[in-house]
C-alpha cells in the first residue's frame, strides 16, 4: 500500500513494431522485475503494455522513498538491464517521477 512520501515512476519504452515480442521476451525473462520486487522499499514494479499502441510500454514503479531509489538505480539487474533491450527501442527511454497526492 502506497504511503503519503512514496514515489512514482513511469519509464515509457517504444518499441519497434518488428520488435515487439522479442521485447516482451526479454524483458519477461530479465531478472529485473522479480529482483527490483524484492528490493528493501519497493512497493511495485510493474511491466505494462498500452492497450492502445501495442509498440508502447511502460514499467511502471512504486518507491517508499528517494533513498529506495537511489538504490535501486545502484543495482546490477538495473544496470544490466537497458544494454539488453536498447536495440529495439524506437527513441531514448521517458522516465517520470511522481508523489503521491491521494
Amino acid at each position: 500500500m502506497a504511503q503519503t512520501n512514496s514515489i512514482y515512476i513511469i519509464a515509457e519504452f517504444n518499441v519497434y513494431k518488428d520488435k515487439i515480442d522479442e521485447f516482451k521476451n526479454i524483458t519477461s525473462q530479465s531478472p529485473i522485475i522479480r529482483l527490483s520486487n524484492e528490493e528493501v522499499g519497493c512497493i511495485f514494479y510493474n511491466f505494462t503494455q498500452s492497450k492502445e499502441d501495442p509498440s508502447k510500454f511502460a514499467m511502471i514503479e512504486c518507491w517508499k522513498d528517494s533513498i529506495a531509489i537511489d538504490f535501486h538505480f545502484s543495482t546490477e539487474h538495473f544496470k544490466a538491464f537497458r544494454p539488453t533491450i536498447a536495440h529495439l527501442l524506437d527513441g531514448p527511454v521517458k522516465v517520470s517521477k511522481y508523489d503521491f497526492i491521494a
